[in-house]
């Protein structure tokens, strides 16, 4: 085993405490002599030290990228690891899969295995998962949706679905038509789907049919969970007939809801065969069916929505890779490529890292003993401890300091000595230089990139919050336009859901000249409201987001702070910290929050200004200006307290505090 440094810092400690003891019995002027001393020695030795690392550091800054990488790749592998036989798997070969798909598809690698885990604990085999992931990844980029929304979807309808072995691109192009022709995203669709496929596909239903069917459904702004479970019931109420159903069925000559499906072509075609059997027996719609949801799923799709229907299935069953088409207009945009570019990179990152871990792994091996060896000597040594602890951390300070010196230059000698290696070593050495610089590089654009991708992140977290916190609403205003295309023109009912809508929107009523009962313009004034309370509810959602920012960036601004503010004695021990990356830790959460509240601030002043009253005299400005004075006036007073090891310092409204145990402390 190498020689380390670390046993030298012991050794200057442990030769230390002698003298040591016998200064705390000196008198109070020699200790403060001393004591002036010190500081100036134990400040100009970190100093020095702390400098003499920067050449290790500055060396070893790309490797250590690297490595990064690809520790966190390799997690998240071995989280997919514990759900398969690795004796009969490799989970180093499902990696460079893994790998080799980012390079061509515009998701991150991060989304990737955690869709391959979802897709191994679907139960997906082995030979398929990456047929699966693939095609997941695909209908994400062209239906808007996460990988993992995606991934849930389709690992959901290929197992409901089995009996009809499609492949898994054959079922997300099915799944994708159902967003292209209905109202709707695969994030809605993923909601119910899991829950309601299989009461479905017992029925005999398609995935075709019963995608069609969802998608007719959504057209008039039913959400699509609703109208899957709509469908739902309709098919338990074949399975669960009621006494009028089971005399329909006898009529209908079948006695079961597959042999109703089947006899007539289809779920829809089944259920018009119903209504008409209804009709003619001159029974009760609502009592036969016995559900108001299932009622409601077969009164649209026989009627307002048939055509919509039918279109869809035409399209589901014509052959045309509507995916494939629209993946590939996705894949072309800026954003796409420059998710696959940084993919490219990161995965370059994890490939040279995964060559570094093993040296890693060794030199973690070889400290260990030295740490135990440290414990062993400071248990038997006690006094020597109590001596060192009872000084009041100056002369503590100077013993640290000769330790980092020796530390530091045990690191600048190693580093001097690699980079002579390296020169030593041309042409190898030449390529290892070129790797690093190449590594220094890459971690710059990696870097770009995340913070072009930090103002989508945004978007997509104030969208999730408004969809979340509207709801209810959005539910009673479908619930609303659809009792209103229920209504009779001029009455009762009809004119009392206007004044609801206009409640809710004034003026919608002769912007769209709802009075008059028209189809298309019934659509468009839906359209128009569930616009409109998405964008106020994600003008509120941004505005929540914008004050949680502020507050966790002054947190962040008071840590770093409190950081700087120390006596001579805790800024000694705080350059050990700062070694440790607490104060380098800080300072990047505090550029990335910041960053964030800029792109908050710019996009809450937009939406304020654009929701501002017409005709009013108030400037951008203005609006700007109230807000902020909204967002601080509640602002209480923050009064962080770091219990930093050494000592205990708080930071308020009075100015910040240090300070250390005293004598004797336990502490």
């Amino acid at each position: 085993m190498k020689q380390f440094v670390i046993p030298s810092i012991f050794t200057a400690i442990d030769k230390f405490s002698g003298p040591i003891d016998k200064m705390t019995k000196k008198t109070d002027a020699s200790f403060a002599r001393m004591d002036r001393n010190l500081r100036k020695v134990s400040k100009t030795a970190f100093s020095v030290g702390k400098k003499s690392a920067m050449v290790g550091a500055a060396i070893i800054a790309p490797l250590a990228i690297f490595a990064n990488e690809a520790m966190g790749f390799e997690e998240s592998m071995s989280n997919v690891s514990t759900l398969i036989d690795t004796s009969t798997e490799s989970i180093a070969d499902m990696g460079d899969k893994v790998l080799a798909l980012s390079t061509k598809l515009p998701v991150p690698i991060e989304e990737l295995t955690a869709s391959l885990y979802d897709i191994r604990s679907a139960g997906i085999s082995a030979d398929k998962q990456f047929e699966v992931l693939e095609a997941s990844a695909k209908l994400s980029a062209a239906g808007l949706s996460t990988v993992e929304e995606a991934t849930n979807l389709t690992t959901s309808a290929i197992n409901a679905f089995a009996k009809e072995g499609k492949s898994a691109n054959e079922i997300n192009n099915i799944l994708f038509k159902t967003v292209k022709f209905g109202k709707t995203t695969v994030a809605e669709l993923s909601q119910a789907f899991g829950s309601v496929a299989p009461i479905i596909e017992s029925s005999g239903t398609s995935l075709a049919d019963f995608s069609a069917a969802t998608a007719a459904l959504t057209t008039l702004g039913t959400p699509a969970a609703q109208a899957q479970n709509q469908l739902k019931a309709s098919i338990v109420s074949l399975q669960k007939p009621s006494a009028e159903m089971e005399k329909v069925f006898g009529k209908l000559g079948v006695t079961t809801d597959k042999e109703l499906i089947q006899k007539f072509g289809g779920l829809v075609g089944g259920f018009e065969a119903v209504n008409g059997a209804i009709e003619d027996m001159g029974l009760n719609a609502a009592k036969t069916w016995r559900s108001t949801e299932a009622l409601g799923a077969v009164t649209s799709l026989t009627g307002a929505t048939n055509e919509a229907y039918l279109t869809t299935l035409e399209a589901m069953s014509n052959g045309v890779d509507d995916l494939g088409t629209a993946y590939d207009k996705q894949a072309k945009t800026g954003k796409a490529q420059m998710q696959i570019a940084k993919n490219n990179m990161q995965s370059l990152a994890i490939t040279l890292g995964q060559t570094l871990i093993p040296i890693i792994t060794e030199l973690v091996e070889a400290v260990t003993p030295v740490l135990k060896r440290f414990s062993a000597w400071a248990k038997a040594n006690k006094s020597t401890v109590s001596a060192i602890m009872k000084v009041a951390g100056v002369v503590a300070g100077l013993a640290f300091a000769i330790s980092g010196i020796s530390f530091a230059v045990g690191i600048a000698a190693k580093a001097m000595a690699i980079f002579n290696m390296v020169m030593a070593a041309s042409p190898i050495g030449l390529i290892v230089v070129g790797a690093l610089a190449l590594g220094a590089a890459l971690y710059g654009v990696y870097s770009a990139f995340n913070k072009v991708s930090t103002a989508q992140k945004i978007n997509n977290e104030v969208t999730s919050r408004a969809l979340d916190n509207t709801i209810d609403q959005r539910l009673e205003v479908t619930m609303l336009f659809k009792a209103l295309r229920q209504a009779e023109q001029g009455s009762a009912a009809y004119n009392d859901t206007l004044v609801k809508l206009e409640q809710l929107q004034p003026g919608i009523i002769d912007k769209y000249n709802l009075q008059v009962k028209a189809i298309e313009n019934i659509n468009a004034a839906e359209k128009d409201l569930m616009n409109t309370i998405l964008k106020r509810a994600e003008v509120q959602a941004a505005a929540e987001l914008f004050q949680e920012t502020v507050r966790e960036r002054l947190i962040i601004e008071q840590k770093v702070e409190a950081s700087k503010d120390q006596s001579a004695i805790s800024e000694f021990f705080q350059g050990f910290y700062d070694y440790d990356n607490t104060k380098t830790q800080l300072e990047g959460s505090l550029v990335n929050i910041k960053e964030k509240e800029l792109i908050l601030q710019e996009k809450v002043f937009q939406d304020q200004s654009e929701f501002a009253p017409v005709n009013t005299e108030k400037t951008k400005q203005d609006v700007q200006n109230e807000f902020i004075k909204e967002t601080t006036k509640n602002e209480v007073e923050l009064k962080i307290t770091n219990d930093t090891g050494f000592g205990v310092q708080q930071i308020g409204e009075g100015g910040s505090e240090f300070s250390i145990p005293s004598l004797g402390s336990t502490r």
